[in-house]
């Protein structure tokens, strides 16, 4: 699944969820084999047990990406169709689902985004407004540091987002490969 698709997150948290529980088993049958000396090979018997502690870094690898985005989660369905379905008529903007903003202090997560013309609406759930403010800012220094100068529309809840969307008027003069450039870079700070 591509990052910015719809369900990326939750793809995300169970492609690195699986990871971890496969390793976690092949760690465990390597213990109890070479602990218990199956093999009746006490070299081999040692081998297996350094392979065991030398799977457990690419396991914390996995088991770090599955703790960092563990609380976020993808916005239902019946939210995005009714996104899409009010943006099907602007016709000018681009939606980008699932996206984490790593900063410095802190990852951000909003399960929604669109762009149209010089407006980027970003739907931001459960956080204060001293928060949605840290957040707004974030997102306006990454646009700023590319040369996007834009208007950034932070909706708090499913509803406002709603409003804002179906407020939302076409760009006309709209470039399509600007906006994929600008998804492009949104991604690129994205787990």
């Amino acid at each position: 699944m591509d990052k910015g698709s719809y369900g990326y997150m939750n793809n995300y948290k169970m492609k690195h969820g699986i990871a971890l529980l496969i390793y976690a088993v092949i760690i465990g049958v390597l213990i109890v084999i070479g602990k218990l000396n199956v093999l009746d090979n006490v070299t081999v018997s040692a081998v297996l047990v350094v392979l065991a502690i030398l799977m457990v870094l690419p396991a914390a690898k996995h088991f770090i990406a599955a703790i960092i985005v563990i609380s976020y989660k993808s916005a239902t369905k019946s939210d995005i169709d009714y996104f899409d379905e009010i943006t099907k008529d602007i016709k000018t903007g681009i939606s980008i689902y699932d996206l984490t903003l790593s900063s410095e202090e802190k990852i951000y997560y909003t399960p929604y985004i669109y762009v149209n013309g010089n407006n980027l609406y970003c739907l931001y759930v459960n956080v204060n407004k001293a928060g949605m403010d840290t957040i707004k800012s974030y997102i306006n220094k990454i646009l700023y540091n590319h040369g996007y100068d834009m208007n950034i529309i932070m909706c708090k809840d499913v509803e406002s987002m709603n409003k804002a969307l179906s407020e939302a008027v076409p760009d006309e003069d709209q470039d399509d490969k600007a906006l994929n450039n600008l998804k492009e870079l949104l991604l690129g700070y994205n787990v």
